[in-house]
């Protein structure tokens, strides 16, 4: 019996040792096809490092023991892990001849019984304009970014995620983006919610998108369980309204405040909150 266990126990550590190495490997290579699909000078080439990067992302997520790794060898792509730790969000961006910005992403969840999902960029499409912020989205028409920041709320029934992301369009504007990503009574991911109030009497919103002068820095961050905090921004001349390539920020923060399951926006956080540490 014991040499049975014995056995057993060096079949499993062999499996293990193999499934890391295997882990590894495909680390080393989506670093240095990450990098390669920065730095190659020629077009063709980036082409086929970001064919042959989702190729590996494909392949080493189906490794079991892949949602454990960390993949910190990996520059160009961002994680962001759910605080109930069920499931995290990998993305990247990927720029184009033009200047413009193509995004892809993956949903993993802890449990590898249920499958992993590829998100597919569409907001090249969609763009930033008021259809979008009442749109909802799925896996595969997703308002692509690469997220910093995810926040968990629980609100009576409700319970969903907020996202916070970046998203370079073009060689003249950035935006910044916030999400809502939760699932419905079919188990199916859903991107945006009515949960947004910006207090222009109009339906609630179910993402919010600012968009500013490419290369400009916006800040916009979750603080605390009921805090969403974000720098105003305002053309830099007050006949370029919806310019966004004279959209700058202004100095100020602005911040949306979770009242009754709702986010309020407010205007001009230090007049509300003194005490900058809120």
């Amino acid at each position: 019996m014991h040499r049975i266990l014995l056995t057993l126990l060096i079949l499993f550590n062999g499996w293990v040792l193999q499934a890391q190495n295997h882990l590894l490997h495909y680390s080393w290579r989506l670093s240095a096809l990450g990098y390669d699909m920065v730095e190659c000078r020629k077009d063709k080439e980036r082409d086929s490092c970001l064919a042959l990067f989702n190729a590996n992302m494909d392949s080493v997520l189906q490794l079991p023991g892949s949602f454990a790794h960390s993949f910190d060898s990996v520059k160009n792509i961002m994680i962001v892990n759910a605080p109930d730790k069920s499931f995290r969000i990998i993305t990247w961006g990927f720029r184009h001849p033009n200047d413009s910005f193509s995004f892809y992403g993956v949903l993993q969840y802890a449990d590898e019984t249920k499958e992993y999902v590829w998100l597919s960029d569409s907001s090249a499409s969609l763009k930033n304009q008021p259809a979008t912020y009442y749109a909802e989205l799925g896996p595969d028409n997703w308002y692509g970014a690469i997220y910093y920041q995810i926040r968990q709320v629980k609100y009576k029934k409700e319970h969903y995620y907020l996202l916070l992301g970046w998203n370079g369009t073009n060689n003249q504007t950035d935006q910044k983006v916030l999400d809502v990503l939760s699932w419905n009574d079919q188990g199916e991911i859903v991107f945006g919610l009515p949960l947004f109030n910006l207090e222009n009497k109009l339906a609630y919103q179910n993402r919010v998108i600012w968009e500013y002068k490419n290369g400009a820095n916006m800040a916009l961050k979750v603080t605390s369980k009921n805090l969403i905090i974000f720098e105003h921004i305002v053309p830099q001349d007050p006949r370029a309204i919806g310019v966004y390539t004279l959209y700058l920020p202004d100095g100020t923060y602005d911040f949306f405040k979770f009242k009754r399951g709702i986010w309020y926006k407010k205007e001009m956080l230090y007049d509300h909150y003194k005490n900058p540490g809120y």
